[in-house]
């Protein structure tokens, strides 16, 4: 079968090893219950929970299964033991039927008042689709709009649109996974990839794409993360999904009336506050964010304008966006409404406010950033006590979380507690250049993914300059001279990464593609199976088994 399945979806993923614990537990009380009740041992039962035992441990997609098997089986093991037992007293009917009538009862009412394990904020109490996890909002949006056909969706969601639209709107793939071989690859690398995704909408045509939020969040300078096509338009984003319509295309009128031309939630706050720095748009970002709140009601949408309100300077503003988060059930963004409001209080000259709601985020999710925010605060009050105690604690839990050290520096420096300052300022002028390094180094990539080669070159050399020991800008070099055609710098490049850290992946990967350029396929081979072994899962790792498979067939005929 497809490798693709069992490394990119969850469920066919073998248990990790605290799953796996637990299995070998319960596979041993089940067994254990069959050894008790050795007098009445049932064959059928035994061959019927085998196979379900067997595949609860090759994925995770049978672990319920095997739970519904087992549990009945292990029941009947043990009533039919204690059945000869004298258990009577134990067993009175009355008894068993009144901890029943309590044990229903019981859940039933913390389902109704939203208790746990019952409380999330969009749950209700009844039958009904958990919408957080589908599109629901995505699919109102298009049926409002009249927008039909074929959809190019992601994989999980493929059976809710079937389930909820055919015929009316059919998916373009589905948790059966009936694709041609190859196919499952190429959707999720046209979402990056824009001559893959106009191949792939001129073979199967579709109207509509339909994705979520990738993994990680950045703020590449004219890149949207979701969809890196130009030609498609940005048209509805809630909380779950995002919409996009061709700019060209069939329902380019809609394209035209309801794309978002600033606005790119899937690249995070840091994307919107470079956009924010263009004084003449801030108007029209607002704009953007209120017309998403007035159609989707996204929490997302909420940070955003709470955000933006916060960057001009609009504080009360951002005071009543957020708090209205604040007062939201179990809301997925609390704790970055928290940190938006501690910051408006600060802006506003309250700063005890704002300590407060810094530890409001202290008592969900211990970080170093915000223990800095907390002593940098009381250093405002001129409580130095206090402020050094929070630095502290955020060394403690980020030893190269770099804006703490100014601050510790000068309270040492005040204290003249000159053994302390020493040992610090010497870490701190190292962390200092590491991270001079990563930001010319992230400037590379931006120029990089952006095809401005010739500044990436400069940037990820600026960054080997402030930090010798820099491997992957090392990498980066080299695959930019391969890329050029330059196999002599290339291979250079890759060599001095793997030699500076022979655990990079990426350079293993460049390296052996340097070495089949050169024939050289027993160090392609040998380099591939390094990869593997650094990064077992992925689309390389795919590439490089696929390779390898070609390698060995070859090798053997030689």
């Amino acid at each position: 079968s497809d490798p693709w399945f069992k490394q990119e979806i969850l469920e066919l993923q073998s248990p990790e090893w605290y799953i796996k614990k637990w299995l070998f537990i319960g596979s041993g009380i089940v067994i254990l219950t069959f050894l008790i009740n050795w007098r009445n041992f049932s064959v059928i039962n035994l061959l019927m929970i085998i196979p379900f035992a067997f595949l609860s441990f090759t994925a995770k997609r049978f672990l319920l299964l095997y739970a519904i098997v087992a549990g009945p089986i292990v029941i009947r093991n043990l009533s039919s033991f204690l059945r000869g037992k004298a258990w009577d007293k134990f067993t009175n009917t009355k008894i068993i039927t009144a901890f029943t009538i309590l044990w229903i009862s019981g859940f039933t009412l913390i389902g109704i008042i939203k208790g746990t394990p019952f409380d999330g904020g969009r749950k209700i109490f009844g039958i009904g689709v958990e919408y957080k996890h589908v599109p629901e909002g995505a699919l109102q949006y298009l049926d409002k709009n009249g927008i039909y056909g074929r959809v190019f969706n992601i994989y999980e969601w493929g059976g809710y649109i079937i389930w909820r639209d055919f015929p009316k709107r059919t998916v373009f793939v589905d948790p059966r996974g009936y694709l041609p071989a190859g196919l499952n690859e190429k959707i999720n690398l046209a979402m990056g990839r824009p001559y893959l995704l106009d191949a792939l909408e001129n073979k199967y045509g579709f109207n509509v794409v339909l994705t979520g939020y990738p993994e990680v969040s950045t703020s590449i300078e004219n890149i949207d993360m979701a969809l890196l096509h130009p030609g498609w338009a940005l048209v509805y984003w809630d909380d779950r999904a995002l919409v996009y319509l061709r700019k060209d295309g069939k329902y380019k009128e809609i394209a035209s009336r309801d794309i978002y031309n600033f606005i790119k939630p899937a690249n995070g706050l840091n994307n919107l506050k470079n956009i924010l720095q263009d004084k003449e748009n801030r108007v029209k970002i607002i704009d953007e964010l209120k017309r998403n709140i007035d159609v989707t009601n996204s929490q997302i949408g909420k940070i955003f304008l709470g955000y933006s309100y916060n960057e001009i300077g609009e504080y009360n503003k951002a005071l009543n966006v957020f708090s209205e988060l604040e007062r939201t059930d179990n809301s997925r963004y609390l704790l970055q409404a928290y940190s938006g409001i501690a910051f408006s209080y600060e802006k506003l000259g309250d700063i005890k406010k704002a300590i407060e709601y810094y530890e409001k985020i202290m008592d969900q999710q211990k970080d170093a950033g915000v223990l800095y925010e907390i002593g940098r605060l009381y250093l405002e009050l001129n409580d130095m006590k206090n402020s050094l105690k929070y630095l502290r604690k955020a060394l403690d839990k980020d030893r190269d979380y770099l804006p703490v050290y100014p601050l510790i520096l000068d309270i040492y420096r005040k204290q003249e507690n000159s053994h302390e300052f020493d040992k610090l300022k010497k870490y701190y002028d190292e962390l200092s250049a590491r991270n001079a390094a990563m930001e010319y180094f992230q400037n590379g990539v931006n120029a990089y993914l952006n095809g401005r080669f010739e500044e990436a070159l400069v940037e990820f050399s600026k960054a080997i300059e402030m930090n010798p020991m820099d491997a992957k800008s090392y990498s980066n070099m080299g695959y930019i001279y391969y890329d050029r055609g330059d196999m002599l710098n290339a291979f250079i490049y890759q060599k001095k990464a793997i030699e500076i850290d022979p655990k990079l992946a990426n350079a293993h990967f460049g390296i052996a593609m340097i070495y089949k350029k050169h024939g050289d396929f027993l160090n392609e081979k040998k380099h591939l199976e390094e990869y593997l072994k650094l990064e077992p899962s992925g689309y390389y790792s795919r590439r490089a088994i696929e390779e390898i498979d070609i390698l060995n067939n070859f090798l053997k005929k030689r």
